[in-house]
């Protein structure tokens, strides 16, 4: 049976339309990238334990109410949170509030968004991309300035900083009159190192824009209207790293006549990490189903598991029977690798009140009377709570 025809018979299949090609997944192609072979990807509960030894729960101070779906990121022993109603806070390891940085609004050193930001784990400077500018700010919240980066056409997607610099890719849908994918600027707004297009000028009214992550020393990016996703080293030259093919699910470099309701059979990748074990990836297929993929990089196992359109991919939690877990965010402390997570007091409660916790045998009995008294002590309209996992060496 040919490679087409497989894959068609997958269709079929709920979940395993994802035909996502990993590094190390797979065997490497005549190009020396690894390309995934769907025939190792099995659908199947994945367990917490399989991959992590501990789990802790950091309810988050109730100071500022946070909105739904906040960004979250751990950088130099402090959680950086941003939502859209509050902007950009600081908190402990413990979960106490310690500062805003900067605030909503459009005066010196406010922002009307603050969901794309960066922290220079060195100097402690926080980036944060507002609409026109990106605004500099210190490590305890004073304004620094602004940074324009706006002398090359296009619209930039997100920022991340990277060693003594920032990687600035472009939304590439409106590439009409861009010349770049990507431009790596020094912390002054000086262009140091810039990725030409290598498609073909096209226009799309779908905003899908891309995402990177930080691992072993390089930064890894990838954009939804490209199937490669590279990786740049400190020396700041770039190559393929991996490949991402979903086919007829690709996101067409179109108009889409109903861009919300009118897509449902493509395919969205929501974010991809990286750990010295795993790479990790989740997705959605629009108006169908989520998924999350998990690929043993010394094995080229592969596994997937999917849920309801509502719901998201997870990570079942075995260790002490609490909600399943989605890592959104991935680093490293004390020589230990960290996955974290995010629940909302609700969820969490009705889980431990129900019946299927009550009766769950997780790994660590012990961790789940620390989690019901974690439960019990919160209210439902409290502030999300952060998952920390850590990862077996």
């Amino acid at each position: 049976m040919g490679i087409k025809n497989l894959l068609s018979s997958l269709i079929g299949i709920n979940c395993l339309f994802v035909l996502v090609i990993l590094a190390t997944s797979c065997k490497p192609s005549k190009n020396e990238l690894f390309e995934f072979n769907p025939l190792d990807l099995v659908e199947r509960e994945i367990l917490l334990s399989e991959i992590a030894d501990e789990i802790s729960y950091v309810p988050l101070d109730n100071k500022i109410p946070i909105g739904q779906n906040p960004v979250i990121k751990f950088v130099d022993g402090f959680f950086y949170v941003s939502d859209s109603e509050n902007g950009l806070m600081v908190f402990s390891e413990r979960g106490e509030f310690i500062r805003r940085i900067g605030q909503k609004g459009r005066g010196p050193g406010e922002y009307r968004f603050s969901r794309t930001f960066t922290i220079d784990g060195v100097t402690g400077t926080i980036y944060v991309k507002d609409l026109e500018n990106i605004i500099r700010y210190s490590n305890d919240g004073e304004f620094m300035g602004n940074l324009r980066l706006d002398q090359y056409a296009g619209s930039i997607d997100f920022i991340q900083i990277y060693g003594p610099y920032l990687f600035a890719p472009y939304n590439i849908q409106y590439s009409e009159g861009s010349e770049f994918e990507w431009v790596i600027y020094d912390t002054l707004g000086n262009a140091v190192k810039k990725k030409e297009m290598s498609l073909p000028p096209f226009k799309s009214n779908y905003l899908a824009g891309g995402g990177s992550y930080l691992f072993d020393d390089n930064l890894y990016f990838w954009n939804q209207f490209l199937d490669t996703v590279y990786k740049i080293k400190p020396d700041l030259t770039a190559e393929p790293s991996f490949i991402i093919l979903s086919g007829e699910y690709s996101l067409p470099k179109t108009y889409i006549p109903d861009p919300i309701g009118g897509i449902p059979q493509f395919m969205f990748i929501d974010n991809i990490m990286q750990t010295k074990h795993f790479i990790m990836l989740n997705f959605a297929q629009f108006g169908k189903f989520n998924g999350f993929v998990l690929v043993d990089k010394k094995t080229g196992k592969s596994s997937l598991y999917c849920s309801e359109p509502d719901k998201t991919g997870f990570i079942l939690n075995d260790i002490d029977g609490g909600v399943g877990f989605l890592p959104r965010y991935y680093y490293e402390e004390n020589g230990r690798e960290f996955l974290l997570g995010v629940t909302d007091p609700y969820p969490l409660k009705n889980h431990v009140a129900s019946d299927d916790f009550k009766n769950s045998s997780p790994e660590f009995p012990e961790n789940k009377q620390q989690l019901k008294e974690i439960a019990d002590n919160l209210e439902e309209t409290d502030n999300p709570v952060l998952i920390a996992v850590k990862l077996k060496n």
